[in-house]
């Protein structure tokens, strides 16, 4: 037999991003969404091509539909730049698995320059942030 509450108001938690979460139910599942992801799907405009929700005023406890907008992740990245919610430049530390001499850089990019290829910077990341253990012959950290 199957159970349909109307009306009734869900309860929201935060996940450990700081987005409000309700579970939805429905088929014999349980499923969690993003408070600001159903608004912007029932008040907000959409764009051909845009996956993301931003919140225009950067506050992810804002869920208000006028506080919402479908972007691309590229111009959502941009914007969490540009309102100051993301540093653009993370200063990242090396130290030589070899002879332990340490080099600080402004960047991943900048020391994926220093090492010859530009391309080096998602491995430099990737040790930094602890999914790699070196790269390059190099213990990785951010400052």
């Amino acid at each position: 037999m199957k159970r349909l509450q109307r009306g009734r108001v869900l309860r929201t938690w935060f996940d450990c991003n700081g987005y409000a979460v309700v579970y939805i139910c429905g088929d014999g599942r349980r499923e969690a969404i993003n408070v600001h992801r159903i608004v912007a799907f029932a008040f907000c405009a959409t764009r051909t091509g845009c996956n993301d929700v931003n919140h225009i005023n950067g506050d992810k406890a804002c869920n208000a539909a006028t506080n919402l907008e479908w972007m691309t992740r590229k111009e959502n990245v941009a914007h969490a730049i540009d309102i100051g919610l993301v540093s653009r430049r993370m200063r990242i530390l090396s130290k030589s698995i070899e002879t332990g001499e340490q080099v600080e850089y402004e960047s991943t990019a900048a020391a994926a320059l220093a090492l010859g290829n530009k391309n080096k910077g998602g491995n430099i990341s990737s040790a930094a942030n602890g999914k790699l253990k070196q790269a390059y012959g190099f213990l990785w950290s951010y400052v």
